[in-house]
């Protein structure tokens, strides 16, 4: 559905949506309409958001232009288009979210007015219908057609093809077309229009959001490669556009797609003083803006650190357990094992990966943890450290939800309703297998698995089965006794892994029933018998 902007009917809503929207100030733009605690509006207040594509489009963009806007959001890419292609401009911005709508709208009028159409719609490979899952509010930027965490839910919008846009809109020529869709990327291309209507793409890649959709950014670029497009980076510094070197998933990263890399290198060095002076201004004003946000961090995470340290004291002064899974770490590193991808299932706030990233600095941490009591650290974790990733479900060995008793201490909650537990403690989670989050893309192939799940670990297990076939180290909590009947006992864990490869190589920690200081549980360290960790039989 395509609404022109200037109907009395939408202007009579501007009072009421005033009360509901704050005001951002973007420099060298002007207002623009945010919900108050949206994250975009917050990065672009602290003005670091996507600040080198802001200087960008400053540059490249002539008044008389015509843009597409696809994941429009709330618009600022879209008033900015307005804002520099002028009188004779056009803007076309498109969005899939109804909550964006209204305040999408609002900016859109007041920079575009007649010259900007809203289209409310996914893109996708072919026009008709989708579900949507829209994100939580302050989060509304991540939605899309496949969601960005369990157990959201969905609406159904219209779903349109990009060429079919490009004929409804009659444009002959787009100057070009940001397309940020989350992960549809990919499916949109596939029913592109000619490179000719669309020379030049500002394009998301994000590996996380394409395997959800599976695929993913190497995917991408070949597609945009066998469309005619080079795809290239925009350098701040020298301010032109220089190839893309990659062999490898592209994480996160607005890249610049043309039919010509060197007209739109002239255009750049044609760009008339006065906007190459903001261009400079922007760069300068967000390099600033990351590089504070940049030592906030770091001091956060240093606090964080500091956090975990305090913590692994204390449980060490009861068990001596994460001291002894600390050497058993630093033991690893000394082998000579390197990690790529470390899964902490059960992850609880994040601490023993906050320790394993000081022995494998490179690898990426994917924390899977059920409780939102545990969130603000795992949050913090991932804000801190590039490479640790927060999923916020149980795993089993299949897919749909599981009841938790929840606990005071948290880290003894059990994944299964406890015998006499009051109800206020059985808490409802979304539950995945892990082969299921490696299958969506929600994490990478694992070498090293913790596993710390309060007996569930034999149902953890047998939803890994692809995700075994990768894993070169399992760090598991065994129990020694039953404390419920569900839980799986050390000897069962141990046999079950050796008929699948992998023989039993540390132990890791270990915890001490009070009442007859009984050996209760233990972490034990299997190793893949292909590893070379159990290659060497020698003695001395």
């Amino acid at each position: 559905m395509v609404m022109d902007l200037v109907t009395a009917a939408w202007f009579e809503h501007q009072n009421r949506l005033a009360m509901m929207l704050d005001e951002i100030f973007v420099p060298h733009l002007g207002w623009l309409r945010y919900p108050r605690n949206d994250e975009v509006a917050r990065f672009l207040g602290e003005g670091w958001f996507e600040y080198r594509e802001q200087a960008f489009l400053w540059m490249f963009l002539r008044p008389g232009d015509a843009v597409l806007d696809a994941g429009a959001h709330f618009g600022v890419y879209s008033a900015l288009a307005a804002h520099l292609t002028g009188p004779d401009g056009r803007v076309v911005a498109v969005e899939a979210n109804p909550a964006c709508l209204e305040g999408l709208g609002l900016n859109l009028a007041a920079y575009a007015g007649a010259r900007g159409r809203l289209v409310h719609a996914a893109l996708t490979s072919r026009d008709g219908e989708a579900d949507y899952f829209p994100s939580p509010d302050a989060r509304s930027a991540y939605g899309g057609l496949a969601p960005e965490t369990p157990g959201r839910a969905s609406v159904r919008v219209t779903a349109r093809t990009l060429a079919s846009l490009c004929v409804e809109a009659d444009v002959p020529r787009f100057a070009i077309a940001k397309i940020d869709v989350e992960g549809e990327e990919l499916e949109v291309l596939q029913a592109a229009p000619p490179p000719e209507v669309l020379p030049v793409l500002m394009i998301e890649c994000a590996e996380a959001n394409l395997r959800r959709r599976g695929s993913c950014t190497l995917a991408l670029l070949a597609r945009l490669a066998e469309l005619r497009y080079a795809v290239c980076r925009f350098d701040p510094e020298r301010r032109r556009l220089e190839p893309l070197e990659c062999d490898g998933p592209i994480w996160w990263e607005n890249l610049i797609a043309a039919v010509d890399p060197d007209e739109v290198n002239s255009c750049l060095a044609g760009c008339e003083e006065p906007r190459a002076r903001v261009a400079g201004d922007i760069l300068r004003r967000g390099a600033l803006a990351a590089a504070l946000r940049a030592d906030a961090a770091h001091q956060r995470a240093a606090e964080a650190e500091k956090r975990a340290a305090q913590a692994y004291h204390l449980l060490e002064s009861f068990t001596g357990a994460e001291a002894k899974s600390a050497s058993t770490l630093e033991h690893l590193a000394k082998k000579g094992f390197r990690p790529r991808a470390v899964l902490d299932a059960g992850a609880a706030r994040g601490y023993w990966s906050l320790n394993a990233r000081v022995h494998f600095p490179e690898a990426e941490f994917f924390m899977v943890e059920p409780l939102l009591e545990n969130e603000p650290d795992l949050r913090l974790a991932v804000e801190n450290w590039p490479g640790f990733h927060y999923i916020p479900v149980a795993l089993g060995d299949s897919c749909g939800e599981a009841q938790i008793t929840v606990t005071p201490a948290l880290v003894d909650s059990f994944c299964c309703p406890f015998p006499d537990a009051e109800p206020s403690t059985i808490r409802t989670v979304p539950m995945r297998t892990v082969d299921d989050l490696l299958r969506d893309g929600l994490i990478l192939p694992p070498d090293l698995v913790k596993i710390d799940v309060q007996g569930h670990e034999l149902k953890v297990l047998s939803g890994a089965a692809r995700a075994l076939e990768s894993v070169e180290v399992l760090i598991v909590e065994a129990n020694l006794y039953r404390f419920l009947p569900v839980c799986a006992l050390a000897h069962e864990v141990i046999g079950w892994l050796a008929e699948r490869g992998f023989v039993l190589y540390d132990l890791a920690g270990s915890l001490r029933r009070p009442f007859e200081n009984d050996l209760a549980q233990v972490d034990l360290v299997f190793a893949a018998s292909r590893s070379p960790l159990v290659a060497s039989t020698r003695w001395s």
